[in-house]
């Protein structure tokens, strides 16, 4: 186990997802663009490659900021990607990318500051 990310990677982990059948895979990115998803390891990009081969459909779970952000690694081009949902701050030249690689982009409103920080209504 990876203590940073609480996460499994390796051999091990690689063959274990080879034998299991995904039907929907719903993705995390710390950096999105033109190429594709990104993250900041290549443990991580490794695992969610295989994680991505044996799903039937991959849900990119993002928000508009990770347009901004820079990632080191690859996980995958957007022709992995089936879906996108994202939040409201997206810009309209970020949705017609996403629109002409042929994924359906799926535009949620964020909340609040204040309820995602725990604090009281």
């Amino acid at each position: 186990m990876r203590p940073e990310s609480l996460s499994f990677d390796g051999p091990a982990t690689l063959s274990a997802i080879s034998n299991l059948q995904v039907e929907t895979l719903f993705l995390a990115a710390s950096g999105i663009g033109e190429r594709g998803a990104f993250c900041g390891n290549g443990f991580d990009a490794i695992t969610k490659r295989a994680l991505i081969e044996v799903a039937e459909h991959v849900v990119l779970l993002t928000d508009s900021s990770t347009f901004y952000a820079s990632a080191m690694v690859k996980i995958c081009g957007w022709d992995a990607i089936d879906r996108v949902v994202i939040d409201d701050g997206i810009t309209d030249e970020h949705r017609t990318m996403l629109q002409q690689q042929d994924i359906d982009v799926v535009t949620v409103t964020a909340a609040p500051r204040e309820l995602t920080s725990g604090a009281a209504p």
